[in-house]
């Protein structure tokens, strides 16, 4: 006798119910279905039992259960008891039966209900145990919607799921920010933050062995190596070749209003008498005046006029770089519950101000130095002044893209678009590759004029 859930209906079912039919005729066995439906669900008989040889009765329990089929009743009937044969139960096999099958239906269970088991240091104790709770008791409620498919569990499963995913959105967001302020601090964030960070890191060598030429001839002479780095070098470090779009060729110079003003005499003497009497105690030279003067004079004015832009965060004071990029999360993260299309843009300028102006460099490639090359471009590498000078002067760039969210990060930007809101997803997606065309037209229109290069 075999009885449980076939999840065949033989009066509904009619290809599955031919094949199982023509099964239990080829093994002659006879199907014994109760005379009510059997599953909550579907309102069909899927359980049933199938016989050789016995006389069974079957009979769905109308009462109250817990799961969403019926309990069956199945009465036995027989003429004589037979006492002509005996059993013998073999309990170390039963226990190893006992125990495949365990194992079995546990992988099956793990399998069904997409669990997963992980080791404890994977796991997330950092969770308040109230959002775990929560969202137990959300997917809990979930699957009993499910099984009963009542519309008033599926909204409180709902309800319960969004709760949970807000407040722990929020939470994420706040542990973020305290990690980034107590990197640099000893403490417990401080090794969380530097454990996360050295499993992407690696140690490599800095030794050079050779180049590769263009050819594909391995060079492992120091000399030639030295002299293809410093033709490099030359290249990159030429003057830049200004070409200015219309009407900036043919357009009228421009007419200062103190043009006519004679500029005033100064005397060298008249200038170390002026930065002497601002100079700071740290490492005076010759003349006793400070480096750290002009870098000061030069911070001073700004802070004074205002002229560095507010969505600049590079190479200033009390400007965060992790604060930026907050930001620049934040304005993607606002676009997307409104079921907007968002570009973002990243742009690498090409030699910022890692150069130097006016001066003469060779290379050294193991002992061996290259002819010298002559520097046309750039700034001084490692002043304190040649910062802030390139952020001064590329301060208006942002006014270049006016239709697009800028954000600097130092010699690096970060624009970022969005269709229009409230239309459909083909009209936004026209616009929003209006909108980028427009961008990359503008930038390079910036990059020519700025004799800015980019990557």
């Amino acid at each position: 006798m075999i009885l449980g859930d076939f999840n065949i209906d033989i009066e509904q079912d009619d290809e599955k119910a031919d094949t199982l039919l023509e099964w239990m005729d080829l093994c002659r066995i006879r199907p014994v279905v109760p005379d009510s439906n059997t599953s909550l669900r579907s309102g069909r008989t899927i359980d049933y039992a199938a016989s050789i040889g016995v006389d069974l009765t079957i009979q769905a329990y109308e009462g109250d259960t817990t799961s969403d089929h019926k309990s069956l009743l199945g009465v036995l009937v027989g003429n004589k008891t037979s006492t002509d044969e005996e059993s013998r139960t073999i309990w170390p096999v039963f226990t190893l039966i006992l125990s495949y099958i365990f194992d079995y239906w546990g992988k099956m269970e793990q399998r069904t209900r997409s669990q997963q088991n992980i080791f404890l240091n994977h796991a997330r104790p950092s969770i308040p145990q109230n959002l775990v709770k929560l969202h137990a008791q959300s997917r809990s409620l979930s699957f009993k919607a499910k099984r009963k498919s009542d519309i008033e569990l599926r909204k409180e499963a709902r309800r319960l799921r969004n709760l949970p995913r807000f407040e722990l959105k929020s939470f994420h967001k706040e542990q973020s920010v305290k990690q980034l302020k107590e990197m640099h601090l000893p403490g417990e964030t401080s090794g969380l933050f530097r454990s996360k960070t050295k499993n992407h890191l690696r140690q490599v060598s800095s030794s050079l062995k050779g180049f590769f030429s263009s050819s594909g001839e391995i060079i492992k002479d120091s000399q030639i190596m030295a002299n293809m780095v410093a033709d490099h070098c030359k290249r990159l470090f030429e003057a830049p070749v200004m070409t200015r779009r219309h009407p900036y060729v043919d357009g009228p110079p421009v007419q200062w209003e103190n043009a006519a003003e004679p500029i005033p005499t100064v005397t060298y003497p008249e200038i170390l008498n002026i930065l002497r009497s601002r100079k700071k105690k740290q490492s005076l030279d010759s003349h006793r005046l400070s480096p750290f003067i002009l870098g000061y004079i030069l911070k001073k004015f700004k802070e004074d006029w205002g002229i560095l832009p507010g969505n600049q965060s590079g190479f200033r004071a009390g400007f965060r770089l992790q604060t930026r990029e907050f930001l620049l999360i934040e304005q993607i993260s606002s676009y997307m519950p409104n079921s907007s299309l968002t570009a973002t843009a990243f742009v690498d300028f090409k030699s910022a101000f890692d150069q130097l102006r006016d001066r003469k460099a060779v290379i050294e490639v193991h002992g061996n130095l290259s002819r010298w090359i002559k520097i046309n471009r750039g700034g001084h590498q490692g002043s304190s002044v040649t910062p802030t000078l390139f952020i001064t002067y590329h301060n208006d760039m942002g006014d270049f893209m006016p239709g697009a969210m800028s954000f600097f990060f130092a010699d690096d930007l970060s624009a970022v678009l969005t269709g229009q809101i409230g239309n459909r997803f083909k009209n936004q997606r026209k616009h929003l590759e209006c909108r980028l065309h427009t961008l990359f037209e503008q930038l390079e229109f910036y990059a020519i004029l700025a004799v800015q290069p980019i990557n």
